[in-house]
C-alpha cells in the first residue's frame, strides 16, 4: 500500500502541475488580465472564485494525505503496528477530497453556462 501512494503521489503532482498551467492559460484567455480585479463583480467572477477555493481546499487535503498521513502510515508499517487507524482517516479525506473534486467538476460544468468577462 505505501509504494502504492507514494507512485500515486508522483502521478498526482504531475496532474496537479498540469491543472494549474492550464488552468492559468484558460484564465487568461476567458477573464483577461484586466478583469482580474473585479471578479467579484460578475457572477461568473464570483463563481470561479469558488471553484478556485474548492481546489485550493482540494490541493490543501492531498498535501495533508502526503506530508502527515503516507509517513505515518510508512512508520506504522515499518515498526510492525497495524495502521488501521491511519487507513480510516486516510479513506475519509480520499472520500472528501472526491467529494471536493465532484463539486469542482460542476462548478465548471456551471461556469460553462455563464459568459466570462472576455465575453462583454
Amino acid at each position: 500500500m505505501q509504494s502504492a501512494l507514494r507512485r500515486f503521489a508522483v502521478a498526482g503532482s504531475i496532474i496537479v502541475g498540469l491543472l494549474i498551467v492550464t488552468g492559468l492559460v484558460s484564465g487568461w484567455a476567458l477573464v483577461g488580465p484586466v478583469h482580474v480585479i473585479s471578479l467579484d463583480e460578475t457572477p461568473y467572477g464570483r463563481l470561479l472564485v469558488f471553484k478556485l477555493a474548492l481546489f485550493a481546499a482540494m490541493l490543501a487535503l492531498a498535501a495533508a494525505n502526503r506530508f502527515q498521513l503516507t509517513p505515518e502510515l510508512a512508520r506504522a508499517i515499518s515498526g510492525g503496528n497495524k495502521p488501521g487507524a491511519i487507513v480510516v482517516r486516510l479513506r475519509w479525506r480520499i472520500a472528501i477530497e472526491t467529494m471536493l473534486a465532484a463539486s469542482v467538476l460542476g462548478t465548471v460544468a456551471w461556469l460553462g453556462t455563464l459568459a466570462p468577462p472576455m465575453a462583454g
